[in-house]
């Protein structure tokens, strides 16, 4: 959430200093740009170059994280927390200093492919989706396969906004939508084997309080919002329905974080799949109110249960072990 939070107000401070309008910056080349061909292929220099210094940052984190003293304490941490500590380890520094070498690695990335793409602060935020799909690809542990996985899937990006071109019956958005779709497959397909990590504090579940008076302050609170909504004025009637919708939304985050103790934001997701669902079936097949939020409603449970696939198989969600047998 932290992260999230920080990642929209740089966001933010980039568009204060930089402007509205000018959301792209073009970066000047850094890397020889000229093109050379390739197996009949016209390819720029920079690409090539680009796919070289990959292939030789991931030898070297391979050869760190495997040989050095550093890189097996990291996976030792990784493992457990728990051992660790035990070693005289300190996860938390170990932490710290991964943090700074994943900071400096996506920092370096950046500057290389900024000529190529260029800088928004919208857009180029959103390659996490990707790079997560390749490391996700790789079991989170093998850099081999994460840099393997991470070509291919800039390779089948380009093939498919090539084939967009083509191809007018493939829907727009085919290519972002790939990463997400191999980020679903992975995490259906190997979320088991996924490393989980022994953390040294295990939170424990919140209460969950029994409602008092329910009844009656639904009644009382749902009858002074019909009056309202039939004699107030028209500003008031639309602060009065947005207030209800994200009073929805805060319920669902009572029930997920608050009882089942969960983060997630998955439910905002959900509520703009509705609305988007709600939006079409309202302006394009004119079915009417109440029907066509019901049948929003509905759409929205579909995604939610393919959704569930994935989401059941990641770390915090696998189902409790039986009892040990008294010896």
């Amino acid at each position: 959430m932290a992260s999230l939070g920080l990642m929209l107000y740089l966001q933010a401070v980039v568009q204060l200093r930089f402007g509205q309008g000018s959301a792209l910056l073009a970066i000047e080349p850094i890397l020889p740009s000229d093109r050379i061909t390739v197996l009949g292929a016209t390819v720029p220099r920079d690409r090539l170059y680009l796919a070289g210094i990959v292939v030789l940052t991931t030898a070297v984190l391979w050869a760190v994280y495997r040989f050095t003293r550093f890189g097996l304490a990291t996976r030792a941490a990784a493992e457990t927390e728990k051992g660790a500590v035990l070693l005289g380890l300190s996860p938390d520094l170990l932490g710290a200093a991964n943090w700074v070498v994943a900071a400096v690695l996506a920092g370096a990335a950046t500057i290389l492919f900024a000529p190529i793409a260029g800088i928004d602060p919208v857009t180029t935020t959103l390659l996490i989706v990707p790079a997560l799909a390749a490391a996700l690809l790789g079991g989170l542990s093998s850099f081999a396969v994460t840099a393997a996985a991470g070509l291919g899937i800039g390779m089948l990006q380009s093939l498919l906004l090539k084939l967009q071109a083509d191809w007018s019956w493939l829907p727009d958005g085919t290519q972002e939508a790939l990463p997400f779709l191999l980020v679903l497959v992975a995490i259906v397909v190997r979320g088991r084997s996924l490393p989980t990590r022994g953390a040294l504090v295990e939170g424990r579940l919140p209460g969950s309080p029994h409602p008092r008076r329910a009844a009656v302050t639904a009644l009382v609170l749902g009858a002074a919002v019909g009056v309202a909504l039939l004699t107030l004025g028209s500003t008031w009637r639309l602060g009065l329905i947005t207030s209800m919708v994200w009073a929805v939304l805060c319920l669902s985050i009572v029930v997920l974080t608050g009882f089942v103790g969960q983060i997630s934001l998955a439910q905002m997701a959900f509520a703009g799949i509705a609305g988007f669902a709600v939006a079409r079936l309202s302006a394009d097949h004119g079915i009417p109110f109440p029907v066509a939020p019901l049948l929003a409603a509905l759409v929205a449970v579909g995604v939610g249960v393919v959704a569930g696939l994935p989401a059941v198989r990641v770390r915090g969600c696998t189902s409790p072990s039986p009892p040990s047998p008294r010896p």
